[in-house]
């Protein structure tokens, strides 16, 4: 025959069981749970892949704004890119989208998009803040400095440039004698 023994006492077992449930008594006609709930797990899987093809269809688009935006910034890395915001914006407009539309957590879709979790709640809380939502790292640039102001502000105070050896304390702050 060509079949292996183990294969052939397998096929013998589920056809003795087949032909066992055969011989039972069922009521006539045709049983349509199974198929009702074969067509519900079918409708089931195709929302899953609607939902995975989805997925696919704004990760690739996400990768391609990012990657526009590496090549954006490569060119111009001395000017401030003001498609950097623009490009950042989308990138969280098409993530919440695909939140409200998969009821995916923020996490997967992060995860499958290959962008930083903690990056997206940081963008989505400057946005909802109606801030920037890229921020220069760094020291910010502050007014420049003039020390005679600070000169004079020193000689206001009431120790003057130099500080007394120390200061009764209780002249100052009423501290309670128990």
């Amino acid at each position: 025959m060509g079949v292996w023994h183990k294969t052939y006492y397998e096929w013998e077992d589920r056809a003795l069981k087949a032909m066992a449930l055969a011989l039972e008594i069922h009521s006539p006609g045709t049983s349509s749970a199974p198929v009702g709930a074969e067509k519900e797990e079918l409708q089931k899987q195709v929302r899953d892949l609607e939902r995975k093809l989805y997925l696919s269809e704004k990760t690739t688009e996400v990768k391609d704004l990012l990657s526009a935006l590496d090549l954006h910034e490569a060119k111009k890395q001395n000017e401030k890119a003001i498609g950097q915001e623009e490009t950042i914006r989308k990138v969280v407009e098409i993530i919440e989208d695909i939140k409200g539309k998969s009821g995916m957590s923020y996490g997967m879709i992060c995860r499958a998009m290959k962008v930083p979790l903690a990056t997206l709640g940081r963008c989505r809380r400057r946005k909802k803040e109606n801030r920037l939502l890229i921020n220069r790292p760094g020291l910010k640039n502050l007014e420049s400095f003039d020390p005679s102001t600070l000169d004079v502000e020193i000689r206001l105070l009431d120790h003057g440039p130099k500080r007394s050896g120390g200061a009764n304390l209780r002249q100052y702050i009423q501290i309670p004698l128990t």
